[in-house]
């Protein structure tokens, strides 16, 4: 169990880290299409303008609004994070006085096998059978 689980979270950080990116086409106000990619490209909807390079025509060049726009979002986790540089000297030497104790207590005290062969159980008082009405057949 531990190693299958370990598989899936593996594969989640390798799909994570590798990064995705979701392409939305709108076409006016309305979202035409939405994709996940890994490049980004989204297909257009065949209502874009084409950009016409000739210079060398005679007609008057006019910008019209295009209605397609394209909205891509990239999503990956950020590797800023700073790695944790702890040394021995900010160690705290109690809590080791504290842990060499425990652990020669339990060294010392440690086979010893506890035994209640002095203490009785308690008398039962109720036949909680009989009250709850539960019996063996």
């Amino acid at each position: 169990m531990k190693a299958i689980l370990s598989v899936i979270l593996a594969s989640v950080i390798l799909f994570l880290s590798s990064g995705f990116k979701v392409a939305t086409h709108f076409c006016g106000d309305v979202a035409v299409s939405s994709s996940f990619s890994i490049s980004g490209t989204v297909e257009g909807c065949g209502m874009e303008m084409e950009t016409k390079n000739d210079c060398n025509s005679e007609e008057p060049i006019i910008n019209k609004a295009n209605c397609c726009n394209d909205a891509v979002v990239n999503l990956e986790i950020q590797d800023d994070y700073q790695p944790s540089e702890k040394s021995f000297v900010d160690v705290d030497f109690q809590s080791i006085q504290v842990f060499a104790y425990v652990y020669i207590q339990n060294l010392i005290e440690g086979n010893r096998e506890l035994t209640f062969k002095e203490y009785s159980p308690p008398l039962v008082q109720h036949d909680i059978q009989v009250e709850n009405q539960v019996f063996l057949i």
